[in-house]
């Protein structure tokens, strides 16, 4: 296989990236721009909430609102991952066909739509873990938006908040908690549909594609699951071992499959990695800058999407991270013990970094057999 497998990746999945800002923007921000203007209407057509009564009348006709414009949405927004995931599977037909010289076969875009539509998504986050197909997790994320809105006009109402302390409300949740969600539902749902489109075209060629190699990101923000599952010692899985790990493995997951031909152990040439400067000077300034971001999640007026650890933003952070390429082999814990303790930190948490550092775990270890994260706990509990 020729050696820029990893490079056409990456940049391919640097363009989903942008395709789910895309539709992230046009269709749930903008229905959730007009579920607040429709509750905010309702509200004050109403006037002030006298009752129980009363206030259980304005739920009910918010939450219908709510519901008919949102569950006309989704729907539009699942046609467009219906068509991603035909063209995934052509794009990745066409790659590795000409990496490796051969022809592989493309199934109907109506079989690849209506397997990946059945498919289900399976995501852990922490201990926990939630499994259904793509139309259920739009239909529990219709219902959370309808509960968030209810929840804080009845907490406004217990509070003796005026109208305009209620939509305030309505607009903060809306700007923060509930964009955020459906963010993260789409660019998860742009991963599922994507994944599973190529699974549907590599399925259809197994005479040729023997493997398929699990891809993790080497940044600080890959989570303990994808680092896990990259350094699985059945990596690359056979293509029809049900044992693989699903992917998405979880919200915002930005792993993927890259399919081997010829019975190889990891695709040929070198991966992206961002890993930290070594030096005081690196380490101070990524300090200062997670405990901006600190400063931002606690600030109540702050409502918009706050990152949950530092990242990486280009040339500018050159004087803190490290960009560049590592071999395609190099594992992910081979490379994690290659970075400064701080960037260990980032990735793990100060107690899992020791661990690891100090040579008692190695990644694998920080995950069950699932996948799952193991707790600080179960860790210790299991003599570590």
């Amino acid at each position: 296989m020729a050696d820029d497998y990893f490079d056409l990746s990456n940049r391919h999945e640097i363009y989903l990236g942008r395709t789910a800002t895309h539709l992230a923007n046009e269709y749930p921000f903008k229905s959730l721009t007009e579920s607040y203007k429709a509750a905010r209407a309702v509200l004050i057509e109403s006037g002030d909430i006298t009752s129980i009564t009363k206030l259980n009348k304005i739920t009910a006709k918010i939450a219908a609102e709510l519901n008919s414009g949102m569950l006309l949405m989704w729907p539009k927004l699942t046609v467009e991952l219906e068509e991603l995931a035909a063209n995934e599977a052509a794009f990745s037909a066409k790659t590795i066909g000409e990496l490796n010289d051969v022809t592989l076969t493309v199934p109907a875009d109506t079989a690849i739509v209506g397997a990946v539509n059945k498919t289900l998504m399976t995501l852990t986050s922490g201990q926990n873990v939630n499994s259904g197909v793509w139309a259920e997790y739009t239909k529990a994320n219709t219902s959370s938006v309808i509960k968030a809105y209810n929840s804080q006009i009845k907490a406004g109402y217990s509070n003796g908040e005026t109208l305009n302390q209620i939509t305030k409300r309505l607009r903060t949740v809306t700007n923060g908690m509930l964009k955020n969600n459906a963010e993260a539902l789409v660019r998860t749902g742009v991963s599922h549909y994507a994944v599973n489109g190529r699974e549907s075209m590599a399925a259809a060629n197994q005479e040729v594609i023997t493997g398929r190699y699990y891809n993790a990101t080497f940044d600080n923000r890959t989570t303990l699951t994808c680092r896990g599952n990259a350094d699985n010692p059945k990596n690359p899985w056979a293509l029809d071992d049900k044992s693989a790990p699903a992917i998405p493995a979880h919200w915002n997951c930005r792993s993927n499959w890259l399919f081997m031909v010829n019975n190889q152990q990891h695709p040929f040439g070198t991966k992206a990695a961002v890993g930290g400067q070594k030096g005081e000077a690196a380490k101070e300034r990524y300090e200062k800058r997670e405990n901006a971001l600190d400063k931002r999640r606690a600030n109540e007026n702050i409502t918009g999407n706050t990152s949950s650890k530092v990242k990486y933003r280009g040339r500018k952070d050159s004087d803190t991270f490290d960009a560049g390429q590592v071999k395609g082999s190099l594992t992910s814990d081979s490379w994690l013990r290659q970075q400064p303790r701080w960037l260990i930190e980032s990735a793990l948490g100060k107690e899992r970094a020791k661990m690891f550092i100090d040579g008692k775990v190695n990644i694998t270890k920080f995950t069950d057999m699932t996948g799952r994260p193991l707790t600080l706990k179960q860790l210790k509990e299991s003599g570590i």
